[in-house]
Formats: C-alpha cells, sequence, structure tokens
C-alpha cells in the first residue's frame, strides 16, 4: 500500500508541473497559475502525511479536510506533520486569548518590519533584476559578483521569513504548533544545517516519511542510500528542470562528502585538542560551503547565473580562489561559534 502511495505521488507531481499546459486549459494568468502551483504541491505533502498517519484509518474524512486546508499555510506553507496538527487543532487549548493576541501583534510587527526592511533596500540593490541581466554580472570583479551573490542568499532568507512569518503568525494564533522561522544563511555552513533550520517543516518531512524509514543501518553507504532517496523526492517536487537538477544533485554530493568529513574528523588522532578538530573541520567545510552558495544561485536564479558562478570560481586565480576560501573559512568559524553559544544557552534552560 505505501509502495502504491509513492508512486501515485511521484506520478502526481510530475504532471503537475506542467503548469503551462494547466494555466492554458483554466486561463490562469502568471501570477494565479503560479499560486494554485504552490498550493498543490503543499496540499501533496498534506495528503501523504495524513495517508501515511493514519495507516490504520482512526481519524474521520472530516479531520483530513480540517488538515488539507487549513488556511494559513495552504498557499505558501510551512508544512506541518498531521499527528502535530490533529493534537494542536483538535485537542485541549489552555493559552489565554489575549496572550494569544500580543503574540499575535509581535509576530506580524515582526514581519512588517521586514518587508519594509526589503522594499526599502530593493529599491538601491536591484537584486531580482540583476538575475535577467547576466551580461552585468559577467562584467562584474571577484568581490563585486561574490557579494552579489551573498546578497542574492540573504533575498532569498528574507522572502521566506516574511511568507512563513505570516502564515505561522495566524496558526500559532489558532493553537497550532509551527515549525520554526528559517535561520539566517549566513550563520549556517554545513549542508545538513541549512535543510535543517532553512524548511524545518520539509526537513521534518523528509526525515519522517522518507530517511528514516529506509535507514536500516547506521552504516554509511546506508546513510548515502536513504539521502539519494530523500533529494530524489526533493527534485521532483520543487520541478524536473534543469536548474533545479543541478542543484539538487551538488546538494545531494555535498551531503555525502559532509559524512564522510565528520567520519575523517572522528578517526583523527587523539593527539589532536578539540580547538585543532575545530580547524580541521573547518578548513573542510570551506570548499563544501563554496559549492553550496553555488548550488544556491542555481536554484536561485537558474542555470545561466549558476554557470557564471561556476565558471568564474574556476578561471579565478590561485590567489584568489585562496582569499575565497579564507573567508569562507572565518565563515565557518562562525557559524561553529554561534552553534555553540546556542547550544549552550539550551543546555541553561534545560537545566534550570
Amino acid at each position: 500500500m505505501t509502495t502504491g502511495l509513492w508512486m501515485t505521488v511521484v506520478i502526481y507531481l510530475k504532471s503537475a508541473h506542467c503548469a503551462e499546459y494547466l494555466a492554458k486549459y483554466f486561463h490562469f494568468t502568471e501570477v494565479q497559475g503560479y499560486i494554485v502551483m504552490l498550493s498543490l504541491c503543499w496540499s501533496n505533502l498534506r495528503c501523504l502525511s495524513y495517508c501515511l498517519d493514519d495507516v490504520q484509518e482512526k481519524y474521520k474524512f472530516v479531520h483530513f479536510l480540517s488538515y488539507c486546508l487549513y488556511l494559513p499555510t495552504l498557499f505558501i506553507g510551512p508544512f506541518i506533520q498531521f499527528k502535530d496538527f490533529n493534537e494542536n487543532f483538535f485537542g485541549h487549548q489552555s493559552t489565554c486569548l489575549r496572550e494569544r493576541f500580543w503574540q499575535l501583534v509581535v509576530d506580524l510587527s515582526r514581519c512588517i518590519f521586514w518587508i519594509f526592511i526589503t522594499e526599502m533596500s530593493l529599491h538601491y540593490f536591484y537584486i531580482n533584476a540583476l538575475a535577467y541581466q547576466p551580461e552585468i554580472l559577467q562584467r562584474m570583479s571577484n568581490w563585486a559578483l561574490y557579494g552579489y551573490g551573498y546578497c542574492m542568499g540573504q533575498f532569498f532568507h528574507l522572502k521566506y521569513v516574511v511568507f512563513y512569518g505570516l502564515s505561522t503568525s495566524i496558526a500559532k494564533f489558532d493553537h497550532m504548533k509551527t515549525p520554526p522561522l528559517p535561520k539566517c544563511i549566513g550563520r549556517i555552513h554545513l549542508y545538513s544545517d541549512m535543510w535543517k533550520y532553512f524548511d524545518a517543516g520539509l526537513y521534518k518531512f523528509l526525515v519522517t516519511y522518507i530517511y528514516l524509514p529506509t535507514l536500516r543501518t547506521s552504516q554509511l553507504y546506508n546513510k548515502i542510500f536513504s539521502s539519494l532517496l530523500s533529494f530524489g523526492f526533493v527534485y521532483i517536487w520543487h520541478g524536473i528542470e534543469y536548474n533545479i537538477l543541478i542543484w539538487t544533485v551538488i546538494n545531494y554530493i555535498g551531503i555525502c562528502l559532509e559524512n564522510i568529513c565528520n567520519e575523517l574528523v572522528k578517526l583523527a588522532p587523539e593527539v589532536l585538542n578539540s580547538s585543532w578538530r575545530r580547524r580541521g573541520l573547518c578548513i573542510l567545510c570551506s570548499p563544501l560551503l563554496a559549492a553550496s552558495a553555488v548550488s544556491n544561485f542555481y536554484f536561485f536564479a537558474g542555470s545561466d547565473v549558476g554557470n557564471i558562478f561556476t565558471h568564474r570560481i574556476f578561471q579565478s586565480s590561485l590567489m584568489g580562489n585562496a582569499a575565497l576560501i579564507f573567508f569562507l573559512y572565518g565563515c565557518c568559524q562562525l557559524s561553529l561559534e554561534v552553534k555553540h553559544c546556542e547550544q549552550n544557552v539550551y543546555a541553561k534552560k534545560k537545566i534550570s
């Protein structure tokens, strides 16, 4: 039954991404077609979550409709697992209205602030427009091009902070436990952390329904195989396009190399203290961080822009790439320090 369900989902996603034919048939505008495709893709995850969580068929049809057509997350996400939704939506609610209202005001104010910052910034930094002018990007120096890539990632992050922030603000007011908002990409240096903290809802879906069910052992080869299945679904779900394929393949290779690097660090001689182990890990992760950034450029702006960054790195001088790796090494150290500070704060809260 589960195999048939997955096959149906894959076939549906393959056909659903034919947005051009769907728009022509229903006479949608470009914006309308995009919104319909978003809602269909998110609804697909919710339907799949309901079917896999309700194997014993103990829930009613009204639970299915309430979950799949829940308005705050219907069009722009994020994904909420059916078990979590059912416990919060139909469970006992104890939070008072005043507390929820002020939390809603705070959350919406945060979203409005970032909308204002984004709109104001776009009057001076033409991040999205430059993606359609590759000839301008080709004339940029290394520092200007890499700076543009960093800004492109930050604007993409702000986009989902606003999207997910608006939907989760209303959902939390409705007693819903929602995934956390995306963390800033400037403080994430690992592939695994990027997937874990940028879209926590989608990450939970992949881990719960694909990765863990296929992870029979803790051996490295089994982890690589489970990751392959997960990224295969990511590719189909995001759209079967060339730039999505490149983004998915690079991310999969990066995850595999990251697992291998972690195993190598564990095998390092015990004479190396924690500081040297950390330095070694950052040195190994610096090229992976560069590959992660380039793969995201394929995802953000398409193959033409991604190819420009790829060619620039391979055609750059040895000193230019050494400077790039040096700064990425600093980013890795900063990311680890922020991560350790968060872990210490969480540990203190847990003790208290």
